[in-house]
């Protein structure tokens, strides 16, 4: 039998994702992982360390990337997300942030170097390769809410400083196509 923890996760949602929001595993709102699963009981001082963070960094802008396909079959299809210098920064000091407080990764081999930011394709929603994503914020997403394993719910919403290109209403801007 399978014993389930207290996890969470930090995304940047490219919808409007309130907190209090409460999701199934299967239909999580379109995002990319700043950090995945990881245990932490230190959250309060996660929030705070984080909020000092972001909230003396800009808001910064990325490019949506080819198709990949992740997981041990090769069966989960994303979009790569260009790995800009302020996505790479941002993913680091939160990762150190994470060790500093003592949060123990579920998938160490996906932090740091081994880092590969993504959004996984849905059916009904998705990017397109050459999409302009904007990072306004970083959201604290609890893995395990009501201890459910398959049930999410989103903690906290932490704000980067506004810039004028992320004015827009979208986390994300479809680019328009060449002229023919």
């Amino acid at each position: 039998m399978t014993t389930y923890s207290q996890k969470y996760s930090l995304v940047t949602f490219l919808e409007d994702v309130k907190e209090g929001v409460e999701f199934h595993y299967s239909n999580w709102p379109l995002h990319v992982s700043i950090v995945d699963t990881f245990a932490c009981d230190k959250i309060d001082e996660l929030i705070r360390a984080i909020d000092a963070l972001v909230s003396t960094t800009n808001s910064f802008q990325t490019e949506v990337g080819e198709d990949a396909y992740f997981g041990p079959d090769k069966q989960v299809r994303v979009k790569l997300i260009a790995m800009n210098e302020a996505l790479i920064s941002i993913h680091k000091e939160v990762v150190k942030i994470l060790e500093t407080i003592g949060a123990i990764f579920n998938d160490p081999q996906y932090v740091g170097d081994g880092y590969k930011a993504h959004t996984t394709v849905h059916s009904d929603t998705s990017v397109k390769t050459g999409d302009e994503i904007y990072i306004r914020k970083i959201s604290l997403v609890d893995m395990f809410h009501n201890s459910d394993y398959q049930q999410r719910k989103v903690l906290k919403n932490i704000h980067f400083l506004p810039i004028k290109i992320a004015q827009h209403p979208w986390h994300f801007r479809v680019r328009a196509s060449p002229p023919a």
